[in-house]
C-alpha cells in the first residue's frame, strides 16, 4: 500500500459518504477521562465510524502479537474481543463512542474539579449541531506531531 493509493481509497469512500450530525457536544466523563462527547444519539456519527473501518481497513496493518496480547489482558466483551479479531481494535463498530478526550486520564475528584472549571468555559463554544462534514488523512513527523496531510469533504 502507499499513500496515492490510500488517498484515492479515501477520496472515493467519502464521495460515497454523507455528512454525520449529533444534536451538539458535551463534557462528559469517560472511563476516567474528561472528554467532549455527543449531546443526544449519536447513531450517525457512529455509522460513519463503521464505514470508514469497513472501507479503509485494507490499509490496516495486522496488529502484532504482543499488541493482541496487550490488548486481551482488558476484560473484553464476547464483541470486544470480536472486533479486535475482525479489525485489530477493540472499540469499533457497535463497541465504538465518538468522543474528543481532553487531558489525560484523572481520578474522581480531580476529572470533576476539570469538568466543572471548563465547563461554563467550553458551553458558549460548544456547536449545536455537531457535524462532521469532512475527514482528514493526517501523518506522524519525526517529533510524533500529526499534520494534515488532505482534507476530504464527504458528499454522499
Amino acid at each position: 500500500m502507499d499513500v496515492d493509493g490510500l488517498d484515492a481509497a479515501i477520496a472515493g469512500l467519502c464521495r460515497g459518504l454523507p455528512p454525520a450530525q449529533a444534536d451538539g457536544l458535551a463534557l462528559a466523563r469517560l472511563s476516567g477521562f474528561v472528554a467532549l462527547a455527543p449531546a443526544g444519539p449519536d447513531r450517525w456519527l457512529n455509522a460513519l465510524a463503521a464505514e470508514v473501518v469497513r472501507g479503509l481497513d485494507e490499509f490496516r496493518a495486522p496488529p502484532s502479537e504482543a499488541e493482541l496480547a496487550r490488548r486481551q489482558q482488558r476484560r473484553l466483551s464476547e464483541r470486544q474481543t470480536a472486533n479486535l479479531a475482525a479489525w485489530g481494535y477493540h472499540y469499533v463498530m457497535d463497541a465504538f463512542r465518538f468522543h474528543m478526550t481532553l487531558p489525560g486520564r484523572l481520578p474522581g475528584a480531580d476529572g470533576a474539579a476539570v469538568m466543572d472549571n471548563l465547563r461554563p468555559r467550553l458551553a458558549p463554544l460548544l456547536p449545536a449541531p455537531f457535524r462532521i462534514e469532512h475527514l482528514s488523512l493526517v501523518g506522524e513527523d519525526a517529533e510524533r506531531r500529526f499534520h494534515l496531510i488532505h482534507r476530504y469533504a464527504l458528499k454522499g
